[in-house]
């Protein structure tokens, strides 16, 4: 009798482990979309706001960096001045290509 309990033990124990192990793989697999999900959402917040704390700095310092990197040649814009300040237009540009 205990060798037909210990054989059922074993053969018991062993399937529930295989069976746990792959529900760990799918769980962390699952895990791992997600985080991949978040990053790639906040790469593109992160991008966006790059774009803002640069245009903040042009409009404190007026470095032509922030013109370079965000707004490629032949793109329409205009920087307007914040409140308070003496000019409405910090700088612009007018596409010269057709729409």
């Amino acid at each position: 009798m205990s060798g037909i309990r210990l054989a059922s033990r074993v053969i018991l124990l062993d399937g529930f482990a295989t069976t746990e192990h792959g529900l760990v793989v799918k769980d962390v697999g699952r895990v791992g979309d997600a985080i991949n999900a978040q990053v790639t959402a906040l790469d593109g917040r992160i991008s966006d706001w790059a774009a803002w704390d640069d245009t903040y700095q042009f409009m404190v310092d007026h470095d032509h960096g922030c013109i370079d990197t965000n707004l490629p040649e032949g793109s329409t814009a205009t920087l307007a001045g914040s409140p308070g300040s003496r000019r409405s237009t910090c700088w612009s540009r007018r596409s010269t290509r057709g729409p």
